[in-house]
């Protein structure tokens, strides 16, 4: 497991190995929903990081969560939202 991290870290560097460990902790923190729901947090994981590198504005990528996760329960149906959180 070292070894793969080791070259995990000299192949793509300190930087992205970081983005994509934290995208996937944020996939996980989302998995009480279910694994699909989590699989799929993982690419808007995956903006949200980067809008946070780019402002350094951890209010800039909440603020655009509560607006597409917002969205999307609303497009999808709260009522399923709501039942899978119960």
């Amino acid at each position: 497991m070292l070894m793969a991290a080791h070259h995990a870290l000299a192949r793509h560097g300190v930087e992205d190995v970081v983005r994509a460990s934290l995208t996937l902790v944020f996939s996980a923190v989302h998995a009480h929903i279910g694994a699909v729901f989590a699989l799929a947090a993982f690419v808007p994981g995956i903006l949200w990081g980067w809008i946070f590198l780019r402002t350094n504005s951890l209010l800039a990528a909440s603020a655009s969560h509560l607006v597409i996760g917002g969205a999307a329960i609303f497009l999808l149906g709260i009522e399923e939202f709501v039942q899978k959180l119960a």
